[in-house]
């Protein structure tokens, strides 16, 4: 009975759902107890789930981690301003403040909360397993942390950027046009998305990748382990995607939840 849902999101094993009255439910992997939500919550209002730890924004602003934090994921910064947007990654968080600047904190071994000092005006981000990717006001593309699969290297060619996701060691973004581009590892073909249109959103797991388009059709590609990207048939019109490691999920315009792959129970 998790009623009329707003906003997914999910990890390795966790999953997270926000009803159309601001609560909150988690379940799947309660390891460090990042499926107990704390009591006294607001009404969530923005939701980013990540390993093992998960933070949200409430209705006035504020905002809670919980889950583990041995790496201090959960460490909220001080001078951190009026959240706008959150991503959280591998031990690691991000946030764009309402001045639009980028903030992470955590793990920062391969320098993905180390955010570049010229970035400014962020609009969006996402956070991954080891590197970070952040959109600026006028569309242009940032990225840091690991490079081993040139995921971090900003094609030259890239027009303007309306969204981005980074899974474990690829990058996708949204372009002005809709037009899909991905790059970084490719072993399972996650950087060769299909002829897409009229995209509206995306997000990444592990080796795999969704788009939504403006009529609620899901498109997936990549690896297919466990058919992580075998949307299906019985999903109708689709208003949010979320990828997990090893599974996809997508909240439909009734509200309700679908998600295929390696499930989380």
């Amino acid at each position: 009975n998790l009623g009329t849902l707003v906003q997914v999101d999910s990890d390795l094993e966790s999953i997270c759902v926000v009803d159309d009255q601001g609560g909150l439910t988690c379940w799947g992997d309660n390891s460090f107890g990042e499926a107990l939500v704390p009591s006294g919550l607001g009404p969530v209002v923005e939701l980013a789930v990540g390993t093992n730890h998960v933070c949200v924004v409430d209705d006035v602003g504020q905002l809670t981690c919980w889950g583990r934090n041995a790496l201090g994921q959960l460490d909220v910064p001080s001078d951190l301003g009026t959240v706008e947007h959150l991503s959280a990654g591998h031990f690691y968080t991000c946030a764009i403040d309402d001045a639009g600047d980028v903030t992470c904190w955590g793990d920062n071994d391969q320098g993905q909360s180390t955010v570049p000092p010229a970035l400014s005006n962020g609009v969006q981000l996402s956070a991954s397993s080891e590197h970070t990717c952040a959109v600026d006001v006028g569309g242009g593309l940032t990225c840091w942390g690991s490079n081993t699969y040139y995921q971090s290297m900003v094609p030259e060619s890239l027009g303007t950027v309306t969204e981005v996701t980074t899974g474990w060691a690829h990058t996708c973004v949204k372009e002005d046009f809709a037009e899909v581009t991905c790059w970084g590892l490719n072993a399972y073909g996650q950087c060769n998305p299909p002829a897409l249109t009229n995209v509206v959103q995306l997000d990444s797991g592990e080796h795999h990748s969704c788009a939504l388009d403006d009529q609620g059709d899901v498109t997936c590609w990549g690896s297919n382990d466990n058919g992580r990207v075998a949307v299906p048939t019985s999903l109708g019109p689709a208003v949010q995607i979320a990828l997990g490691q090893l599974y996809s999920c997508a909240i439909d315009v009734d509200g309700d939840l679908t998600c295929w792959g390696d499930i989380v129970r």
